[in-house]
């Protein structure tokens, strides 16, 4: 079982499209869980760059939010 956070880095890639799978079990009494996936831009904290992708999850609110910024800067 991997500890979280976890992180890794694509180095190379052969092909034009990287994909990662991503399954992980969240324990029963969770409230909460949460994704980035960063860019490794510098941004207002320099340890954690730029997040391109986010998803959070509320059990309590019973809320799923999902945001991505593109590499300009630009909220979708």
């Amino acid at each position: 079982m991997i500890q979280m956070p976890y992180s890794f880095e694509t180095k190379e890639a052969a092909a034009s499209e990287v994909h990662h799978k991503f399954i992980f079990m969240i324990k029963p009494d969770a409230s909460e869980f949460y994704i980035r996936l960063m860019h490794g831009e510098a941004d207002v904290n320099k340890y954690l760059g730029r997040t391109i992708f986010g998803l959070n999850v509320s059990f309590t609110e019973n809320t799923m939010t999902f945001y991505s910024i593109d590499i300009a800067g630009k909220i979708e």
